[in-house]
């Protein structure tokens, strides 16, 4: 959690674009993988909706501090 992302592809009906940047707010295991993103706009949020974690790359690690190694 709290970990930043970045989208891989476009959620027209949350009014998200590709590649815009998010933060990890709770994660789900069952029965996908899939995480609960905030994304904000100059502070105010835009929305909060479940994303499969195919869809989405980490930019940046909360427990780390750094840049996320790409994942493999």
């Amino acid at each position: 959690e709290f970990d930043a992302v970045r989208t891989l592809k476009s959620f027209p009906e949350y009014n998200i674009k590709k590649g815009q940047e998010g933060v990890i707010v709770h994660v789900y295991i069952k029965p996908t993988i899939a995480y609960e993103v905030e994304f904000l706009d100059k502070g105010n949020t835009i929305d909060v909706f479940t994303i499969e974690a195919k869809d989405l790359e980490r930019t940046w690690c909360y427990k780390t501090k750094k840049a996320c190694e790409p994942e493999r």
